[in-house]
């Protein structure tokens, strides 16, 4: 992980411009400097496992019955494995499980402040990959990499204006987050949600509101520029809060959804329909 820069004979500052890494870093600090807002970010790293046949075709291989079950774990001592590779580098895992649907599997890593944890991120990734590969399978985190499988901040006053800033933007920040038609499989109701709202513990929303300044951003999956994404929702947030956007979106709860007083801001459904948008 390192940062990349230019510097012009007869200029006296260096820039930085092309260099993602260091848009984060740069936001993260106006964050600390500007606002003196404490962030942290925490990922989730959903995978299949698959194994390539003689025809050179993929298949899935997995005898778990998916629905976040404890039994029936098939290539479970491979991701315990990937666990403890992943917490000998330093980089903390707040739990590991099967997911919702057969053959997949998660491991979720502890929040820490915006640049370490998408360089951890990243390490934790290549070491999932790299460990299934010795083994002879690949780790997949393709957003769908089976056609007949589902798809793979601390409190503060601000926190409104900083949510207000992130949902205005949404639609436009779904560019780093959602790179490829692929990832759009998971833009639908009931799933990441196509329209722009939040809801308190609501898993079919683009924004999941888990408690007070812990929020959870669903409409991304792992092809994402993660430095440029992350700089993304960031950036919009300080930008709520500098111009003390209003909160015009309601909860819309999981229990009691207020789906007709939001406001109709749609999401891409394809990477077609948010390059045609622009």
């Amino acid at each position: 992980m390192s940062f990349i820069y230019e510097s012009i004979v007869g200029r006296p500052k260096v820039s930085f411009d092309a260099c993602p890494r260091r848009s984060l870093f740069s936001a993260a600090q106006r964050a600390a400097d500007e606002h003196n807002l404490s962030i942290l970010v925490g990922f989730e790293i959903e995978f299949m496992i698959a194994k390539i046949r003689s025809d050179d075709t993929i298949m899935l291989l997995a005898s778990n019955i998916g629905r976040y079950a404890a039994v029936g774990m098939s290539f479970f001592d491979y991701v315990e494995e990937c666990v403890e590779r992943i917490l000998a580098t330093g980089i903390g895992v707040l739990g590991f499980h099967v997911e919702g649907t057969r053959g997949q599997y998660e491991i979720s890593l502890d929040p820490q402040p915006p640049l370490e944890a998408v360089d951890g991120y990243i390490l934790a990734k290549d070491i999932i990959k790299d460990i299934f590969a010795r083994h002879g399978y690949i780790a997949t985190m393709f957003p769908k990499p089976f056609l007949d499988r589902p798809a793979n901040v601390q409190p503060t006053e601000k926190d409104e204006e900083l949510l207000a800033g992130v949902l205005k933007r949404l639609p436009a920040i779904c560019a780093p987050m959602l790179p490829y038609d692929h990832s759009y499989c998971r833009m639908r109701k009931r799933e990441a949600g196509d329209e722009v709202r939040w809801g308190t513990e609501s898993r079919d929303m683009p924004v999941r509101k888990i408690r007070q300044g812990h929020w959870e951003i669903r409409c991304s999956d792992a092809t994402a520029n993660v430095y440029l994404a992350v700089t993304s929702i960031l950036s919009s947030g300080l930008l709520g809060i500098q111009v003390q956007e209003p909160l015009t979106w309601v909860d819309c709860k999981r229990d009691k959804a207020e789906f007709s007083q939001n406001s109709s801001l749609m999401l891409p459904q394809t990477l077609q329909n948010y390059l045609t948008s622009c």
